[in-house]
């Protein structure tokens, strides 16, 4: 049985999930124009090796773990969204 208002509660849903996934990489983008600065922002006094966490933190922007953080994003939307 279709509800009018479970019908109009899951096009928000999908129309939500529609804008982030079209937003979510120019917010990966900005984040990564941004990593220089955070790495300069690190204190000397910390005596972080800047180069080694600049190689680690590096890995976020690879396309593949992009992804795989879109897909666990998706999967916990999908678990916690309404339904009928």
């Amino acid at each position: 049985m279709d509800i009018p208002v479970l019908q109009s509660v899951k096009n928000i849903e999908l129309q939500f999930k529609s804008v982030l996934e079209s937003a979510f990489p120019a917010w990966v983008k900005r984040c990564e124009k941004q990593f220089p600065i955070l790495l300069q922002t690190i204190p000397k006094d910390w005596y972080v090796e800047v180069e080694t966490v600049e190689n680690k933190l590096s890995q976020l922007f690879e396309e593949q773990w992009i992804k795989s953080v879109w897909d666990n994003f998706v999967e916990c939307l999908n678990e916690n969204i309404s339904h009928e």
